[in-house]
């Protein structure tokens, strides 16, 4: 069953309009059947620099090698922590005989899967530190050697689930990378189905 983006995703790269987005509101909750480790194999394919050649950001014409080459890395799901400040201190809550009351929704261990991508893409030695916000899921700072920065707030983001088994996501994330010689600007969308 088609549904509004599952049929975006269909008609890529035919994209005119935006999906239906909602402010991002705490983290993005997964399907249940989402949780443990998964391989995921990654292939960009396609750049936009709509401002070019006037503006390109650092690392656009270094990312045309990554066009339609398959990228492989682990990407973690885990139960989400009642509070990401005490992460370290409190156990994961665990249900008692299938007790869907106890049981905390399924959300991205997203300095995991920010740093696993990273390294895909640049190496060990390219990646400093990848860490989230302990007060906000949605925003994680990037370190990485020569002195930058990429800084990247979810700002807004859409999911559903057209079947028991299909799970699908958008998410729009605003990118700050800091650079010795300036600041650049992206905003990025990444789909995932």
């Amino acid at each position: 069953m088609a549904t509004p983006l599952v049929e975006r995703l269909d008609r890529f790269p035919d994209w005119q309009n935006l999906p239906p987005i909602e402010s991002a509101q705490g983290d993005l909750i997964y399907p249940d059947w989402m949780e443990g480790t998964w391989e995921v194999t990654s292939i960009l394919v396609d750049l936009v620099a709509p401002l070019a050649p006037d503006l390109v950001t650092p690392g656009f014409e270094g990312n045309r090698p990554y066009l339609d080459r398959p990228i492989t890395f682990p990407v973690r799901f885990l139960p989400q922590l009642p509070s990401r400040k005490v992460q370290r201190f409190l156990p994961i809550p665990v249900s008692v005989k299938g007790d869907k009351q106890d049981e905390q929704p399924i959300v991205a261990d997203r300095e995991f899967n920010g740093s696993s991508i990273a390294r895909a893409y640049l190496g060990d030695r390219g990646v400093v530190s990848v860490k989230v916000d302990p007060d906000d899921p949605n925003r994680q700072v990037s370190a990485f050697r020569g002195d930058r920065q990429l800084v990247s707030i979810v700002t807004g983001r859409f999911s559903e689930t057209p079947a028991v088994d299909r799970f699908a996501a958008t998410e729009f994330i605003d990118q700050v990378f800091r650079t010795t010689s300036g600041i650049y600007f992206n905003r990025v969308e990444t789909p995932t189905a």
